[in-house]
């Protein structure tokens, strides 16, 4: 029997178009990763250097971070320590204070007496000893002032010590937040020197890895032209190159993480001392998991600025002739 039969016609549909691009990625993925350590030295430098471009932005940032922590602990005691003139005695002092808690602008207001801010001062600075050989009782009555607006301005501060330094039998008037407003202000313009910073190493990455990514172009110039010359297209030929750029910024963005986590554990120790010092309990932060998640995906980003610019600047100039 005879049986004429022509050639079947098979139809590519959308999903096997999906999985082979899919699959090609994966291949193209994996190869550029195992080029990579054909030059580990070369690799290993690049990693370091974005690692470093990476970690020091990331390290003031934790370290404003922690000032800023620090600061707003404080948010909530602020008060003015009005120290009273060595002629006033208790009687006039403790009168004085009712006085102030009738203000509008005052919320609360304490009275330690000269004996109190003696055995105050004797258990802090541990001179009991010394300060019994004294004729008379040196430190002045103390009437702490807690303003009703908690979170005034620099300039609201200082209206408020002329107008606690004005009453009469006032001797000396300090406020315990103009430390921390002093330190928001230069947290502040901190702030913006590391972001002008970090935009610069950035910038730095991208010039580093996008020259990286052209030496590997120069390297495998014979085989870009035969790539061409089979007939493959320029997607096919930039997407190992592509592919190379975000591997070292992930890599740049990994050992980033390594680099300020070892520092943060280095000086965790001398913070912790330094604290108990103060007889303050203050707890120092590190990179948490998102951060270091959000430092990767950047360093991914930027080898992928990269490798984009070196790939559309020199592939072109690459053609079979």
């Amino acid at each position: 029997m005879n049986s004429n039969k022509g050639a079947v016609q098979s139809r590519v549909t959308w999903r096997h178009r999906w999985a082979a691009y899919r699959l090609d990625h994966k291949r193209v993925a994996a190869e550029s990763w195992r080029r990579l350590f054909a030059t580990p030295f070369a690799t290993v430098m690049a990693w370091l250097v974005i690692a470093i471009a990476l970690s020091l932005p990331t390290g003031m940032s934790i370290a404003i971070n922690n000032l800023q922590s620090l600061g707003e602990h404080w948010d909530g005691g602020v008060s003015a320590s009005l120290f009273l003139d060595a002629r006033v005695d208790e009687k006039r002092a403790r009168q004085l204070a009712e006085t102030l808690r009738d203000r509008s602008d005052v919320s609360e207001v304490v009275f330690i007496s000269r004996e109190q801010a003696l055995r105050e001062f004797e258990q802090v600075s541990g001179l009991d000893n010394v300060l019994s050989y004294l004729d008379e009782n040196p430190l002045p009555s103390v009437l702490v002032v807690t303003p009703t607006d908690l979170s005034m301005s620099s300039a609201a501060s200082e209206r408020f010590i002329e107008t606690m330094s004005s009453i009469p039998g006032v001797e000396k008037v300090q406020l315990d937040m103009q430390w921390v407003n002093r330190l928001q202000q230069i947290l502040t313009l901190f702030d913006r020197l590391a972001t002008v910073l970090a935009l610069l190493l950035a910038l730095g990455v991208i010039l580093v890895i996008g020259n990286t990514v052209r030496m590997t172009i120069e390297q495998r110039r014979d085989e870009i032209v035969v790539a061409k010359l089979v007939g493959a297209s320029d997607s096919f030929v930039q997407r190992p190159f592509l592919y190379a750029g975000a591997w070292y910024g992930l890599g740049g963005g990994i050992l980033a993480c390594v680099i300020v986590w070892v520092v943060s554990w280095w000086l965790s120790g001398p913070i912790e001392s330094l604290a108990d010092a103060y007889q303050a309990s203050f707890y120092a932060h590190s990179l948490g998991v998102l951060p270091a998640l959000a430092v990767c995906t950047i360093g991914v980003v930027m080898g992928l600025l990269g490798s984009a610019v070196a790939v559309f600047k020199h592939l072109r100039e690459i053609e079979p002739t």
